[in-house]
């Protein structure tokens, strides 16, 4: 305990995963999920990066199941998926008839490689310490050929305070950033066979961001603290954070202080999308084509 405030505990809080601000799942899909074009646009791309013959798939965090949708009707692969929340898994089931079921990344229910390929898709830069080392060994010990992984690209996580109990958090749950080099080691027994940036976005340098730390962080929208529970006011809070987890502050628009954001500011990949083929396999011919 640090000046009686509740100590910060990072765990897979389905608080967070199943915090719909009072809507349906149908209704929060419509009004979030449904019209992110970006998030499409991520997903489109990587189906079309998964390799050629593959049959079998694990969409480990499937959320809502649009990934599963998608990989069906585009490629005509039989996927199966797993989430920590129920209500998730019960709309896959009901609106895109997916084979979904309630699991963790971290104690998959299947056996030995049984299946061609895995996807993590913005799933394990949420991980707890403990939860991450475990999840990286049973994505390894599922995956029969292939791995792919898609996490935020050098990301500049932010906090936010809760009012409540003090502590600060990514209200994200992102609890690391991934570079270049953290790939390589990601997965026991497998190998990185291609990384790229996918989507893009534009953000201004750190400092730029120093200049504003007097100004007060709103609280995110989905945001829940690990350490209390507490969720925000309710209505009139801040939109949903964009695709990168982005949930920092903003310099005022308008002004000096906006046209100089804008003069310094660069455009880089939203995320990374990693390839990892099972280390003995490279004695087949690969064919990365769709």
């Amino acid at each position: 305990m640090d000046g009686g405030r509740p100590p910060f505990r990072p765990l897979m809080n389905n608080a967070y995963w199943s915090n719909f601000r009072g809507l349906t799942a149908d209704a929060y899909v419509e009004r979030y999920i449904a019209p992110s074009a970006v998030n499409r646009r991520r997903m489109e791309a990587t189906v079309a990066a998964l390799p050629a013959g593959v049959k079998t798939l694990l969409d480990a965090g499937c959320g809502f199941g649009h990934f599963l949708r998608l990989i069906r009707d585009e490629r005509g692969i039989a996927g199966v998926g797993v989430e920590i929340t129920g209500e998730k898994v019960e709309y896959a089931r009901r609106v895109f008839g997916a084979d979904a079921r309630v699991a963790s990344v971290d104690a998959l229910p299947f056996p030995d490689q049984a299946f061609d390929a895995i996807c993590a898709l913005e799933v394990i830069e949420h991980l707890p310490l403990d939860q991450y080392e475990k999840a990286r060994t049973e994505i390894a010990r599922v995956a029969r050929r292939w791995i792919v992984v898609s996490v935020p690209w050098k990301e500049r996580r932010r906090n936010v305070r809760c009012p409540a109990c003090g502590g600060a958090f990514n209200p994200n749950y992102h609890l690391r950033s991934f570079h270049d080099a953290d790939f390589v080691p990601l997965f026991p027994g497998f190998a990185l066979r291609s990384l790229a940036g996918l989507g893009e976005r534009t953000e201004a340098p750190a400092w730029i961001e120093w200049l504003a730390v007097w100004r007060q962080r709103a609280w995110p929208t989905f945001a829940v603290c690990p350490a209390c529970g507490y969720r925000g006011a309710g209505p009139g809070e801040r939109p949903q954070p964009d695709a990168t987890g982005d949930a920092g502050p903003r310099l005022p628009a308008g002004g000096w202080r906006g046209l100089a954001r804008d003069l310094v500011r660069r455009t880089h990949p939203c995320w990374y999308l990693a390839l990892f083929e099972r280390i003995g396999e490279t004695g087949r011919k690969m064919d990365p084509s769709p």
